[in-house]
């Protein structure tokens, strides 16, 4: 896979941190990236309500991760998941 490009991507960071990144080439967000992952707030008239991005970003808080989303390369937008990684 191309780099920027669609698809989804692993990266391990530095302080034992895996991320998962989901990438789109789609028409991106309009009322842009500050709103994502607000439950009912929707960004534009054909937008979801927000709702499984809240969940999610909830979900990654309570395990000790995160969830960030913010504008892809080109077009579309990029869902980056990170994952606390235990070692033994």
């Amino acid at each position: 896979m191309r780099r920027g490009g669609p698809g989804v991507r692993l990266e391990r960071r530095p302080a034992s941190r895996l991320v998962i990144l989901f990438e789109d080439n789609g028409q991106g967000v309009p009322a842009g990236f500050v709103a994502i992952g607000e439950p009912f707030l929707r960004p534009s008239a054909t937008s979801g309500t927000g709702i499984g991005l809240y969940i999610a970003r909830q979900l990654m808080s309570r395990m000790g991760g995160g969830l960030v989303v913010r504008p892809g390369s080109e077009r579309g937008f990029v869902v980056a998941v990170e994952f606390p990684v235990r070692t033994s």
